[in-house]
């Protein structure tokens, strides 16, 4: 019995230890949308519409990494003239790019558990990737949701792919939320979900 009583004593510090060790980032999707017809002069139409969106990673005291056009936007890839850059601000200025009103936005965000290394690696990527962008924002190359996903890649959340296969296949937000949401619910994350106004048709999750 004491045998018993000892190894969950162990168990248990070992558990709580490990525990102790994970940190917690916040993945931010805005959901893609369209003003209804009938609110279409107060509403404003959006970069991609119903398959736009955009999506973020909240790191530390509130604030948000994320990939925002900076300039023109290219069908393809510039390597020299870069319009894209990565940005780290406030949630505030992360949602004000698109919010309209206090409850305007549909938005879920996901809790993503990772260790101390992971961390430092996400910290030292923000502290390079602010100061130079590697990428291009271009229609037909790196946006928010691909920029997203490579971050994650790069701290092992999810398995890295060549650039031109990240970009196929997490062509936008959806699709990479999609993929979080699977994450979250095969380790049973906090998934939290607003409603949008119901003056604009929003993406489903279907």
């Amino acid at each position: 019995m004491k045998n018993f009583l000892l190894l969950i004593f162990l168990f248990g510090s070992l558990w709580a230890k490990s525990s102790d060790s994970l940190f917690c980032i916040k993945v931010h999707f805005i959901y893609g949308s369209k003003p209804k017809h009938e609110f279409k002069n107060d509403e404003k139409k959006w970069f991609g519409g119903i398959h736009g969106g955009h999506v973020g990673i909240e790191v530390d005291s509130n604030k948000v990494f994320d990939f925002i056009r900076s300039g023109k936007t290219h069908v393809f890839s510039h390597k020299k003239k870069l319009s894209g850059k990565y940005v780290y601000r406030s949630k505030e200025s992360f949602y004000a790019r698109y919010k309209a009103s206090g409850d305007s936005l549909e938005v879920a965000v996901v809790s993503v558990f990772i260790t101390k290394d992971q961390q430092q690696k996400l910290d030292s990527l923000i502290q390079n990737y602010t100061s130079q962008s590697p990428h291009d924002y271009a229609f037909l190359g790196v946006r928010c949701a691909a920029a997203a996903y490579s971050i994650l890649a790069e701290i092992n959340v999810f398995p890295k792919h060549r650039k031109s296969a990240t970009i196929r296949k997490i062509f936008y937000p959806k699709k990479l939320r999609k993929r979080v949401f699977r994450l979250a619910q095969s380790n049973k994350w906090e998934i939290q979900k607003v409603k949008g106004t119901n003056k604009r048709w929003w993406e489903s999750d279907n």
